[in-house]
């Protein structure tokens, strides 16, 4: 078993992101960035996934490399 910060370190060379404290997210899923008091990501199935405060500005950052 693993945890959370394991995987994201074995993924973010594949497209993957840590948005928040319990979310890993294939960003090729993602489908919408939703700026408002509470940032989060819509992604292809419609889920939302809350992003971080301190997380805003490196999945910003990732979009301008995409």
């Amino acid at each position: 078993s693993k945890t959370l910060k394991e995987f994201d370190e074995l993924l973010c060379e594949y497209g993957f992101f840590r948005a928040h404290h319990s979310h890993l997210v294939n960003i090729a899923y993602i489908q919408q960035y939703k700026r408002h008091d509470d940032s989060y990501l819509v992604m292809k199935d419609n889920s939302s996934i809350p992003v971080a405060f301190s997380k805003k500005q490196q999945l910003l950052e990732l979009f301008k490399k995409i």
